[in-house]
């Protein structure tokens, strides 16, 4: 779904305008990661979304599976999401025949 099908689906579902669906997704979107490194433990909870954190990953030992070069991937911050119950609950009751990205049986 992209950004412009979400404003739509808000506007139609919350009975408000285009305009304000935008603006609140833009809020929302453009807050998320300050929120988070805002935080002492770099964490932002959403209730019966889920949470995200930004993790540490070390500098790791790689292999360029094409031509066989041994490199090391520098260390980087990462985003980590832990689905709320709400969240999981949902996924998983959704038909698994509807998901459009299900890969197709050969």
């Amino acid at each position: 779904m992209s950004k412009g099908r979400l404003v739509a689906f808000i506007a139609e579902k919350e009975g408000v305008t285009k305009a304000e669906a935008e603006r609140a997704v833009e809020l929302v979107f453009n807050n998320v990661g300050p929120a988070a490194h805002a935080e002492a433990d770099w964490r932002l909870t959403i209730p019966n979304f889920g949470a995200f954190e930004i993790k540490h990953r070390e500098a790791t030992q790689r292999r360029n599976p094409q031509t066989g070069e041994n490199f090391v991937a520098p260390e980087k911050n990462v985003w980590d999401y832990d689905p709320a119950p709400a969240m999981q609950e949902f996924v998983e009751g959704l038909a698994v025949e509807d998901n459009p990205n299900r890969v197709a049986e050969v």
